[in-house]
């Protein structure tokens, strides 16, 4: 059986052979009633795409969509304009963001979506003017935030789950396989009444992925069972209370200033009996044992997904988001002394 061409297609179809390409790519530059009608001639002759032809030409079209001076847009939706590089879980993000960019062909411009007077339709028009197709929506500030832009015109992702709707292409560290780490390492140390700490208002954040991993850990007798410690309101007294009453060997929490405030109550101690691990492990705390969640790497897989939208034609908000998602990496630290001689210390993630 005859192999079926571009060129057997444009024919059936009426038109040219490039028409015919730009509706196989879904192209916005023709009407989708055009596209729909070329895309059932090829399925009705039984059309293939060649997958090496196809790799040399998306290559050809991305040096041509990608010439020097592109730019992606990088929403900032913070009340403070400065936070967003001086923290030290938002920085990484978009320092590994801004250098994939540049990697990739293009400048990242960091757009304040907070900005006084700002408005929709200022930032529509800003992005229009100075002819940015693509958008990497970075952390914002507001739990289970909005964006109201219309989106059709530019390829979009975002960082992280802060971002309720629309639902885009997401980047994000991959939370159960970083806590399932977490506690295997703790297992290797001799560990096994390992405790969970979080704020009720980040779990809900992150759709429940911390927890739902340290259920999952229990289930899979990784450690003895016991309820996690979410609150709404942070308590010392009942922090107390709820170790003396459960009796763990070992804390995890992503939450920086937890371990800041149980240390400086002694509840830990740096090579103390009470095991602690930070599952954002920051270089300012070098005290602790951790995950580090690759968050530059995090903020690179964003921009990767918004060109990759812009390389496919593809624009707005997507019928089938996808997330991808980072494993973390080890650091031991004093904070993980261990319960048994001889244990085997791990440098690497096992995702």
């Amino acid at each position: 059986m005859p192999t079926i061409t571009m060129k057997d297609v444009a024919a059936a179809a009426g038109v040219d052979r490039s028409t015919v390409s730009l509706a196989l790519r879904d192209h916005p530059s023709l009407p989708s009633t055009t596209r729909r009608r070329i895309r059932q001639v090829a399925e009705k002759l039984g059309y293939e795409r060649n997958p090496a032809v196809s790799a040399i030409m998306a290559k050809l079209r991305r040096r041509e969509a990608t010439p020097a001076g592109s730019v992606l847009a990088y929403f900032n939706s913070w009340q403070d304009r400065t936070h967003m590089r001086r923290d030290r879980s938002l920085g990484p993000i978009f320092r590994g963001a801004e250098t994939r960019a540049i990697a990739l062909g293009y400048r990242l411009e960091e757009i304040w979506t907070l900005e006084p007077r700002m408005s929709t339709a200022r930032i529509r028009s800003i992005l229009l003017h100075r002819g940015i197709e693509g958008i990497v929506v970075g952390p914002m500030q507001a739990q289970h935030g909005h964006l109201t832009l219309d989106l059709s015109p530019f390829a979009c992702a975002a960082v992280g789950f802060s971002l309720w709707r629309p639902d885009l292409h997401r980047a994000s560290p991959n939370y159960a396989a970083c806590l399932t780490l977490a506690v295997r390492q703790l297992r290797h140390r001799g560990y096994r009444r390992i405790a969970f700490f979080e704020p009720l208002a980040s779990d809900k954040w992150l759709y429940h992925q911390w927890v739902a991993g340290y259920l999952v850990c229990q289930h899979a007798g990784l450690t003895v069972p016991m309820p996690p410690y979410v609150w709404t309101e942070w308590r010392l007294d009942e922090a107390r209370a709820w170790i003396a009453e459960h009796r763990p060997d070992a804390i995890l929490t992503p939450q920086p200033w937890v371990g800041e405030i149980l240390l400086r109550h002694r509840l830990i101690a740096p090579a103390g009996p009470l095991g602690f691990v930070l599952l954002n492990w920051r270089d300012d705390h070098p005290e602790f044992s951790g995950i580090d969640q690759k968050l530059e790497t995090v903020g690179a897989t964003a921009v990767e997904l918004a060109v990759e939208g812009l390389h496919l034609n593809v624009r707005g908000v997507p019928p089938l988001p996808k997330v991808v998602q980072t494993p973390g990496h080890w650091v031991d630290g004093r904070s993980t002394p261990g319960k048994a001689r001889g244990t085997q210390r791990v440098s690497k993630a096992a995702a």
